[in-house]
């Protein structure tokens, strides 16, 4: 029998319960946590690859003149990184890399900065400064198209000749 202003939780079966839902939710969550969890993780290995994307000379002719390397990330990313190095063959002369998704890039091609090296105006995922020699490794943020665009010193005229490799390493959940 209960005493009066007993509370419930407090009567010997109510907390025999609780003690017994305790116990059984400790054993048994850890139990349906990990069967959860290696069911999940079945045939889910992460798989890694690396592409060479571009290797070679590129030759940027007169002023504001630009070169691409267009790829795609594909999707199920864990992470991908451009790996990118460049050196200009003349060492007076300098090169801009600037990496952008595709609504960035409609803004760089129309826009007059290209010629006149008004960069600034533009927006980019990144930029590397105006160097004769560069080497960076940069995370891409998402899956998709994205351009790596290299770009001519502002007035300039002449050729500048740029020896470049660019590889893409992305893992993905397979």
């Amino acid at each position: 029998m209960q005493k009066a202003g007993q509370s419930e939780w407090r009567r010997p079966g109510t907390v025999m319960a609780i003690i017994a839902l305790v116990i059984s939710g400790s054993v048994g969550g850890v139990v349906i946590w990990q069967a959860l969890h290696s069911q999940s993780l079945i045939g889910t290995s992460p798989v890694t690859k690396t592409l060479e994307l571009s290797k070679g000379r590129i030759n940027l002719v007169g002023n504001g003149s630009i070169a691409y390397v267009n790829f795609t990330v594909p999707g199920n990313l864990i992470t991908a990184f451009l790996n990118v190095s460049f050196t200009v063959v003349q060492p007076t002369n300098a090169t801009r890399l600037s990496l952008v998704n595709q609504a960035q890039f409609q803004r760089f091609s129309s826009c007059n900065c290209v010629y006149y090296g008004n960069y600034s105006t533009v927006p980019t995922t990144w930029s590397s400064p105006m160097s004769n020699q560069y080497s960076a490794q940069i995370q891409i943020p998402y899956s998709g198209v994205w351009i790596l665009i290299f770009q001519h010193e502002p007035g300039t005229k002449n050729t500048e000749s740029v020896d470049e490799t660019v590889s893409l390493t992305y893992t993905l959940q397979s």
